[in-house]
């Protein structure tokens, strides 16, 4: 290898790269290791020089090539891994070639292939994604979204991440990023009539990764994004669509959807979108979320008065009969299901109201890619009738089963389109189904709700706040005379887990700090400031390092508005704080650095309390 003048230097080379991957996948793991250690070394001997354009190309054979897993996942990383160095004129090539190994990547269902394509994605999009024509990308996407429903977590978990990548580092990003997220909230609408669970799961997952993407945009200085779903990018006209705060409204009102369900992992991807969202909301949407009576007509909530209810699917016997055996009736276990519900007095408490139409099949899909080879529905036609819970039967079994919809238009929260702000209706809705129960005016034992989603919900009303200070104060039903308030989750304050015990710390904080600023609009005993500061004190002086750490962040967000209010109690407080200096967990530490920033040492210096002060001042660099 070291005669580059050879004439067989080429054929050498190539060689030596497919005889080296063929060995990546032998049985020995010492060959496999060998072989890898190998091909970085000659990786690394062309580095900085002309034959690194040989390599690129031997990693690209060898993607094209499609061969096993194993010798896919190292080429695609090496191939990632020295991407930065491909000249930018000779990128487009690259980028041009590469999109059928990319078809083909995503269609392999190996999990293998799939984590490592969310790994590199990132670093490969970086570089190659801007050199995409648009119609490149719309073909990527398109590809892509059928890999939403798949069973595998770990499928629809990547492929949202390739998705997203593919949006940040377009060269049109609010083009496609809004016409991404248009196709998820469409897709969404139809996995919910179709009682897809993986597919929601999938939308929600990539909801929540586009969310940070969409508010960067729309929080920019251009505030206009353009050429959403249905632009010139979309198949279903050729007009510029501007994003409007409905769909964005749109996505909230999914998440809050997705609480209703009866499957956990549902309640958990809308729960953690729901976070997401309110942490990057965008100026244009807090208004509408905070407006009462903006809402004229809910796409998910509009359903009958009638409420009904559904048993969850029960476990399968052994003398059920296999999969196969169901599968074959499908048509006929459907139409019956379908003729059911026509026969029902009042459908509407079954089904759910949608503006929107479903989105198009798989097939219609794979129709417009230019790749004939790469059959998207044959991909996916053997996940079609996989349960969401791991049993053998078919989702069509499901209907009616793996959704749960409670909600109706008449719940003690009120009305999602009502004359209350959106807000405090998610509100209610959050705090009743996993912090409080209106019957017993108590805490929901753990029993009953997951600590996950416990912790989960606390967050949400903890973004909440900043946007509407006043849902600390406001009542968990609409009907007069209810005397449990969202406030009554400090409860939750002798919670035996202390990851609640410190997100609710985290919450007080984030209700001090915004209600000590308007103070003028609140009165004291209204927000129950001596109450939340005693729940923090008991937090700091907690036995766990994760409740303490989580009571010096609310402590920290707090901390200027209490020292104008109770300066003395506040300040007895600091000196009792310093001492977890000494603490054995780092990350103490370092929320005690932070809280201490947010000390105005120069104004404290002019208080009567310049005694204690100077105490601390003493403390922190005897420290």
């Amino acid at each position: 290898m070291n005669n580059r003048q050879h004439p067989d230097y080429g054929k050498a080379f190539a060689s030596s790269f497919e005889v080296l991957f063929s060995l990546c996948d032998d049985r020995c793991a010492d060959v496999r290791i060998l072989a890898e250690e190998y091909l970085n070394r000659i990786v690394r001997g062309c580095m900085g020089n002309a034959n690194i354009l040989r390599v690129h190309v031997e990693l690209y054979r060898e993607l094209k090539r499609g061969c096993s897993a194993r010798r896919v996942r190292s080429a695609l990383t090496k191939f990632a891994a020295l991407v930065h160095l491909i000249m930018p004129q000779k990128r487009r090539v690259f980028a041009l070639y590469l999109i059928p190994c990319l078809l083909a990547i995503i269609k392999r269902p190996e999990e293998l292939i799939q984590d490592c394509l969310a790994h590199v994605s990132a670093r490969l999009l970086e570089y190659l994604c801007r050199f995409f024509s648009s119609d490149e990308i719309k073909v990527l996407i398109k590809s892509a979204l059928p890999n939403l429903q798949l069973q595998s977590a770990v499928a629809r978990r990547s492929i949202a991440v390739f998705l997203v990548e593919l949006c940040r580092h377009a060269r049109k990003k609010r083009a496609v990023s809004a016409y991404l997220f248009t196709i998820i909230l469409d897709n969404i609408t139809g996995a919910v009539s179709e009682q897809n669970v993986q597919h929601l799961l999938g939308c929600l997952y990539t909801l929540r990764l586009l969310f940070p993407l969409i508010s960067e945009e729309l929080n920019s200085n251009n505030a206009c994004l353009c050429a959403a779903g249905r632009s010139a990018m979309s198949p279903r006209s050729e007009e510029e669509v501007q994003l409007t705060e409905e769909m964005l409204f749109k996505a909230y009102e999914i998440a809050l959807f997705s609480l209703s369900c009866n499957n956990s992992s549902l309640v958990t991807a809308g729960l953690e979108a729901l976070v997401q969202l309110l942490q990057y909301v965008p100026k244009r949407l807090s208004h509408m979320l905070t407006s009462s009576g903006g809402v004229k007509r809910s796409t998910f909530f509009d359903r009958s008065p009638v409420e009904k209810q559904y048993s969850p699917p029960e476990d399968l016997s052994a003398d059920d009969p296999p999969k196969d055996s169901l599968t074959e009736n499908i048509p006929d276990i459907v139409s019956s299901l379908y003729d059911d519900l026509k026969g029902t007095e009042d459908p509407a408490a079954v089904g759910i109201f949608f503006e929107s139409q479903r989105c198009e099949s798989n097939s219609a899909l794979s129709q417009e890619l230019p790749h004939s080879s790469l059959d998207i529905t044959e991909f996916t036609k053997d996940h079609q009738y996989e349960s969401s819970c791991g049993l053998d039967y078919p989702a069509a079994l499901l209907y009616s089963k793996s959704l749960h919809l409670p909600l109706s238009g008449q719940l003690q929260t009120g009305l999602f389109a009502g004359s209350d702000s959106v807000l405090e209706f998610g509100c209610r809705m959050v705090c009743t189904k996993f912090l409080l129960s209106l019957d017993s005016n108590d805490v929901i034992p753990d029993k009953d709700v997951r600590v996950s989603h416990k912790i989960l919900a606390i967050n949400v009303v903890q973004l909440m706040l900043p946007l509407l200070p006043s849902l600390f104060c406001l009542p968990l039903s609409v009907k007069e005379g209810c005397k449990l308030l969202v406030s009554d989750i400090m409860q939750l304050k002798s919670h035996s887990d202390p990851h609640v015990r410190g997100c609710l710390a985290i919450l007080l904080g984030m209700h001090l700090k915004y209600t000590l600023e308007r103070s003028s609009q609140f009165e004291i005993a209204e927000v129950r400031h001596a109450e939340c500061f005693d729940i923090l004190n008991s937090v700091l002086q907690d036995s766990s390092s994760i409740a303490i750490r989580s009571a010096l962040i609310g402590l920290r967000m707090s901390l200027r508005g209490l020292l104008k209010v109770r300066l003395d109690s506040t300040l007895d407080l600091l000196l009792h704080v310093i001492m977890l200096s000494r603490s054995s967990y780092s990350l103490v530490k370092v929320a005690l650095v932070e809280m201490f920033e947010q000390l105005d040492f120069i104004q404290l210096n002019a208080s009567p309390a310049v005694i204690a002060v100077n105490f601390i001042l003493n403390v922190c660099l005897g420290t």
